[in-house]
């Protein structure tokens, strides 16, 4: 939660003795300082509720378990410091261990799966305005029909502001094995389509990780198992995945914390610092209390190609700009056909800026302003391109000086102005520099007409 300063953490089971007797209504920030306590009168104590930052320093907590097959449907809000209470109509049966993210784009807070009572609740989709929550809205049949996810619990999802898509991991199936299955979730003219994904593999199925978009990577990041083989003498890891838009890639991590599962998980700024705290140890389900940080910065690169490509005609302003840069502060030069550029007048009378930012602008482009233009990103870890971006500027009528769509003498006076001072915009055949040529230039082509 960026304005809050780091990483939320609410609720948990601190202690085993009577089923979840010991659980705990604090709440928790982890910043890249270290842990602080936040105020926590709200929502009473619970485990396995969903919690999801909606912007501007808010969350929104719906559910979990508060005790013994008490499962909760509740949702609060978590504001300039505060709790309260929300109730909009029609809401979900209660339940814990279901899935969760803020579909930023929608404006809408979501809710999948989940148990109640020993059993796993129906399939649908549930969602809430977040801005103004006053009605639940469920979608999907409830049946499992093969073109959505199955009901299970203890999933993992989260959103991805850049493809504008939440992504569904795992979890636990009505028989109780873990899920490998990966789902992608679109809105389509404000109607939810899930569409299946390649799978992890059966082996490396999972429920209780961690799943986040991380600011710091532009990816989607999720904290589960590799597992090697099938047998007793499986192999099995903890591993950090990304969501590549098409499938879950694991990153190299060295020394990673212990395979745990319901580990709080999740980035503590922008610039890629990622901290884990506590859960289940995979072994033999002992509650930990460890923190561990992952810097999960990689070297620059480029997931979109920059926008504005096109045709143009002299004298337009041109904007090119890249949509998402991957990586912690690299320094950028976007170039022309190779040739690196610099912000300031050209040759030919253009005006260039953003030469090292993300947004580059070409004022008063000129047919020599023509050709690929690509960015270069540079890091400690590497350096990458991006795509390139085809300018093509035209000018159809030369001649036409002023611009009025008319070849005359008003083109000749505005011709001759520009050229007494030495404008480059009066460099009409583009050599760099203002003299006599482009007189002769000129003349014919405003005595041909164009």
């Amino acid at each position: 939660v960026p304005e809050l300063g780091g990483a939320v953490m609410f609720g948990g089971v601190t202690a085993f003795a009577q089923p979840y007797s010991a659980l705990t209504e604090e709440m928790w920030l982890q910043s890249p300082s270290g842990w602080g306590r936040l105020n926590s009168s709200g929502p009473s104590a619970r485990v396995y509720s969903n919690l999801a930052s909606i912007g501007n320093g808010q969350l929104l907590l719906f559910g979990g378990l508060a005790g013994s097959d008490i499962g909760k449907n509740d949702l609060w809000r978590f504001s300039g410091g505060a709790w309260s209470q929300l109730n909009p109509t029609n809401p979900p049966v209660p339940r814990w261990g279901a899935a969760s993210c803020f579909f930023a784009s929608t404006g809408k807070f979501l809710v999948f799966g989940g148990q109640f009572n020993g059993s796993l609740v129906s399939n649908h989709l549930h969602a809430v305005d977040a801005a103004i929550p006053q009605n639940w809205t469920w979608y999907g049949s409830g049946t499992e029909s093969g073109f959505e996810p199955s009901r299970r619990d203890s999933p993992m999802m989260a959103y991805d502001p850049i493809r504008d898509e939440a992504i569904l991991f795992g979890g636990r199936s009505a028989s109780g094995f873990d899920l490998d299955d990966v789902w992608r979730l679109r809105f389509v003219d404000g109607t939810p389509e899930w569409t299946s994904m390649p799978s992890l593999g059966s082996i490396n199925g999972w429920q209780g990780g961690s799943m986040f978009w991380d600011p710091g990577r532009q990816r989607i990041l999720l904290y589960a198992k590799q597992q090697f083989g099938s047998d007793q003498f499986a192999v099995v890891e903890p591993t950090v995945y990304e969501w590549t838009g098409t499938t879950f890639e694991p990153i190299q991590v060295g020394d990673p914390p212990s395979l745990r599962r319901y580990a709080s998980m999740g980035p503590t700024s922008s610039s890629g610092e990622i901290r884990l705290f506590g859960g289940l140890r995979a072994s033999d389900s002992t509650i930990l209390g460890d923190t561990w940080a992952f810097n999960g910065v990689a070297e620059p690169s480029f997931p979109l190609p920059p926008t504005g490509s096109g045709a143009f005609e002299r004298g337009d302003t041109v904007t090119l700009n890249l949509p998402v840069i991957v990586g912690q502060f690299p320094a950028l030069r976007w170039s022309l056909g190779g040739v690196p550029l610099t912000d300031g007048l050209t040759p030919s009378g253009s005006l260039i800026s953003g030469a090292h930012t993300r947004t580059l602008i070409i004022s008063n482009a000129q047919p020599a302003d023509s050709g690929p233009y690509l960015c270069t990103a540079t890091n400690p870890c590497g350096t990458s391109q991006s795509e390139p971006a085809l300018i093509d500027i035209t000018a159809p009528c030369p001649s036409d000086f002023n611009g009025d769509d008319q070849v005359d003498g008003d083109d000749v006076i505005g011709f001759f102005g520009a050229w007494d001072i030495g404008e480059l915009v009066a460099d009409f055949n583009g050599d760099g520099s203002v003299d006599g040529d482009d007189v002769i230039g000129f003349f014919g082509a405003w005595d041909s007409g164009c």
